[in-house]
């Protein structure tokens, strides 16, 4: 899992997204709170779909992880 915060996403916006087509999952920080989480999207380009996830989110995982 990728943790990164808002300025260094929109800095390195590019290589975080090729980090996530590989199968990593990045994590937006907002002053070391997570905000948003991105996955890549199964399927093919021509016929996406999205595929729910495979066990429950939890924010207070997501905050209890140490930094």
């Amino acid at each position: 899992m990728i943790r990164s915060s808002i300025s260094h996403t929109k800095d390195h916006l590019s290589e975080l997204l090729a980090r996530v087509r590989e199968g990593e999952t990045l994590v937006i920080l907002d002053r070391k709170t997570p905000v948003a989480r991105v996955e890549r999207v199964q399927g093919t380009s021509a016929n996406p779909h999205l595929v729910p996830p495979r066990k429950r989110w939890s924010a207070d995982a997501i905050l209890s992880m140490p930094i």
